[in-house]
Parts: structure tokens; C-alpha cells; sequence
């Protein structure tokens, strides 16, 4: 199944769909593109006038801390030899420009932000981001936890702090988003498996790949219950509820499918595709 699908991606015609995904996914804009689509997602489900600047902080914000901190990795000599690795130390000069220009548009974005609750969640997140970069990653097992604090505060927290106070709506929003996040961040590790020192002690090198799966399948199943509570609690209409509850359905069948083998397009490209995904479907839900 590795096989016939990388052949699958490989064989398309490199000038056009194939070579453009790889680009997105592999400069980090397609990672961008979701965090600012759940940053919209999230005002949408709060019933908060939307604050453009913000969803663009998060997603330029986004863009220039990946680039950032796989740029470092490979300063220190510590990177990966997978495909975004090996793509991004052929193309440096690139991604550092990319990182310059996405880290100040993030930067003047930030100077826009609605107010001082949003700005300290905002400067917090990025805080950890660097933290980890310089100290944090040394941790074993910490990087997963990171990731789903990170992108919950960003997505979900930082909308919420237009009055100062996180409601129990909120809360419940960003329960369900961590979980969701939480567990498609596991199939990473399982596509590091071969690049990853046994220092790094994930989660499926640790338990293996059997139950870093199940644990991340748990995760998921954890969330789509979230999105169920919220419905119940009429936070979000049945439209919205089938908007995110698909998307997470996906997540979980190629989570449960991923193998070490497949390439950067099957995990970034498709299972974080489908935080994309979810953040189209709730704006064309609530439209």
C-alpha cells in the first residue's frame, strides 16, 4: 500500500499539481493556511465578529515559527533527513527570506491586535514557540504536548479573550480542539520513526506504532465527543456539527492508515489537509 501511494503522488506531473502541493506543503503555507482558517473557525463558533488581523497573526505567525525552527535544526546540525528536511537545506536562502518576511508580517499584525488579553495570549504562544526551539525540545515526549498547546492557545484561546474572561463555551471549544489536534500530531512521530533518534522517546517508540495509534485514534474520538457536547449545549447547529465532526472522521481513518513509509504529502498534505478542510466546512456551514 506505501508503495502504490507514494508511486501515486510521484507520478503526477511535477509542473502542476504535484509540484505545486509539494511547494505549499513544504514552505509551510499550507500549515499557515490552517491555523488561520481554525483561528476563523473559532470567532465563527463563538459568535464573535470576526477579527481578520487576528487570523492572519496566527497564520503568518504560524509559517514564520515552523520555518523558523526547522532553520534552526538545521543550523545546529540536528535535523532530519526526511523530504521537508533535505528540501529546505537545498533551498536556505529561500526559507530564511520566507521566515524574515512572515515573521514581520506577523510582527505588524501583532501591533493590531483588538487587545492587551489577545496581545499577551499572542506574545505567551510565541514565547513557548521560541522556548521550545532553544531548551524545551530536549525534553523527551515534549513536543506533542507543545504543538496542542501552542495551536489550541492560537486558535482557540486567542479568539476568545475579547472580554478577558473564557467562558465555559470556550473552554469546551478548546477541550475538543486540543484533543482533535493532539491526535493528528501523533502520526508525525510515527512518519519520524526513521529519522528519529531513540533519545527522542515519542510516543511510538515508546509503546510502538500499534498503540501510539490507538492512543491517537482515542484523542480524535475524544474530540468528535466534544463536538457532540457542544451540540448539545446548542453552542453550534447540526450544519456545524457535521462540518467538524467530517473532517475529524477523515483525520481518524488515515491516522489508522498512516505507515513510516508514506511521504510529507499523506501527513502534512492530507492529515493536517483536514484542519483545512474543517475550517472551509464550518464557514460554508454558518454562511
Amino acid at each position: 500500500m506505501s508503495a502504490s501511494f507514494h508511486t501515486s503522488f510521484s507520478s503526477l506531473n511535477p509542473i502542476t499539481l504535484d509540484g505545486i502541493a509539494r511547494i505549499i506543503v513544504l514552505t509551510n503555507g499550507w500549515i499557515g493556511i490552517a491555523a488561520c482558517l481554525l483561528t476563523l473557525q473559532s470567532y465563527i463558533i463563538l459568535g464573535q465578529k470576526i477579527h481578520w488581523g487576528a487570523a492572519f497573526f496566527v497564520g503568518a505567525g504560524t509559517i514564520a515559527a515552523y520555518t523558523f525552527l526547522r532553520i534552526l535544526r538545521i543550523r545546529m546540525l540536528v535535523d532530519k533527513k526526511d523530504e521537508k528536511g533535505t528540501w529546505m537545506s537545498g533551498n536556505l536562502r529561500f526559507m530564511q527570506f520566507l521566515m524574515l518576511i512572515s515573521g514581520l508580517m506577523a510582527a505588524g499584525l501583532f501591533l493590531l491586535l483588538p487587545d492587551t488579553n489577545t496581545m499577551l495570549v499572542a506574545a505567551c504562544s510565541a514565547g513557548t514557540t521560541l522556548l521550545y526551539g532553544l531548551f524545551l525540545r530536549r525534553i523527551p515526549g515534549f513536543k506533542i504536548l507543545v504543538i496542542a498547546a501552542v495551536w489550541t492557545a492560537g486558535t482557540v484561546i486567542l479568539p476568545s479573550m475579547a472580554d478577558g474572561i473564557i467562558s465555559n463555551n470556550e473552554w469546551t471549544l478548546a477541550m475538543a480542539q486540543a484533543c482533535f489536534i493532539f491526535g493528528i500530531t501523533i502520526p508525525f512521530d510515527i512518519r519520524d520513526l526513521l529519522v528519529d533518534p531513540p533519545s527522542q522517546k515519542t510516543l511510538p517508540q515508546i509503546f510502538g506504532t500499534f498503540t501510539a495509534k490507538a492512543i491517537a485514534a482515542t484523542l480524535i474520538c475524544t474530540g468528535l465527543l466534544g463536538y457532540l457536547s457542544m451540540f448539545d449545549l446548542q453552542m453550534i447547529d447540526r450544519n456545524i456539527l457535521i462540518a467538524l465532526c467530517g473532517p475529524a472522521l477523515l483525520a481518524l481513518g488515515l491516522t489508522v492508515a498512516a505507515r513510516k513509509e508514506f511521504d510529507e504529502l499523506y501527513y502534512t498534505g492530507l492529515i493536517d489537509g483536514c484542519m483545512v478542510l474543517q475550517g472551509i466546512l464550518v464557514a460554508l456551514a454558518s454562511s
